[in-house]
C-alpha cells in the first residue's frame, strides 16, 4: 500500500502531473463532444442537399 501512495504522489509532483492529466482528459473528452455535434450538424445538411437534388431531378424528369 506504500508503494502505491508513493506512486499518486509522484516524488512530490502530485499536484502538477495529476492536474495536467485532468486538463489533458478534460480537453479531450472536450474535443470529441464538439467534433460529435459536427459531424451531426454536417450530415444533417448533407442529407438536405442530397434531397434537394432528388427532389430537383425528379422534377426535371417530368
Amino acid at each position: 500500500m506504500d508503494e502505491f501512495n508513493s506512486f499518486l504522489n509522484m516524488g512530490g509532483y502530485a499536484s502538477f502531473v495529476w492536474s495536467s492529466i485532468g486538463f489533458t482528459a478534460f480537453v479531450l473528452i472536450l474535443f470529441a463532444i464538439i467534433s460529435t455535434r459536427q459531424l451531426r450538424k454536417r450530415e444533417e445538411k448533407l442529407q438536405t442537399l442530397i434531397n434537394k437534388i432528388k427532389d430537383s431531378n425528379k422534377g426535371s424528369k417530368n
